[in-house]
């Protein structure tokens, strides 16, 4: 809901400043229909994250981060966790 409102506000605020889509109304839905459902599954997953952790301060220091940070194609070898 919180996702939908904030969408709403930044969409009415883009438009009286000047935006406007440049494709049809049923793109431009679905288009705004994508980005709350991206943001509805983010939502979820990070409170799996902040379920999965011990304390608040586990979810919020960044673990999840530095888990695919070392997955990275940019990993030189060296562990980041010694």
């Amino acid at each position: 809901m919180t996702n939908a409102l904030a969408m709403g506000i930044l969409l009415i605020t883009s438009v009286i400043i000047g935006f406007r889509f440049h494709t049809s109304a049923l793109n431009a839905i679905a288009g705004v229909g994508l980005m709350l459902l991206f943001g509805f599954a983010f939502s979820w997953f990070f409170a799996l994250v902040g379920l999965l952790t011990s304390t608040p301060e586990a979810a919020r220091n960044g673990r999840l981060h530095e888990n695919l940070v070392s997955h990275s194609a940019y990993e030189d070898g060296h562990s980041r966790r010694s």
